[in-house]
């Protein structure tokens, strides 16, 4: 069983009540956007990278080192990259 809550404002995760994994993520401000959880995928789910995103937030330690779009928070249709 799944059950949500409200991480940040207009932020849901939902998780797993048994194990308490976390699953997916939806978000108010683009309903049509959905964060999943890859490492619960047991086979390779065969997509490409398109886009870097919350970029302000990863390790300082972690270099993007191709030239995919960058955007430090959730990118919009209207949204330039960084």
């Amino acid at each position: 069983m799944l059950t949500f809550y409200e991480s940040s404002p207009g932020e849901f995760r939902s998780f797993c009540r048994t194990c308490g994994s976390v699953i997916i993520t939806r978000f108010d401000n683009a309903r049509s956007v959905y964060g999943f959880a890859l490492g619960t995928l047991d086979t390779d789910p065969d997509i490409e990278i398109e886009r870097h995103i919350f970029i302000k937030d990863k390790a300082p330690w972690f270099d993007i080192t191709d030239d995919l779009p960058q955007f430090e928070n959730m990118p919009s249709d209207r949204a330039d990259p960084k």
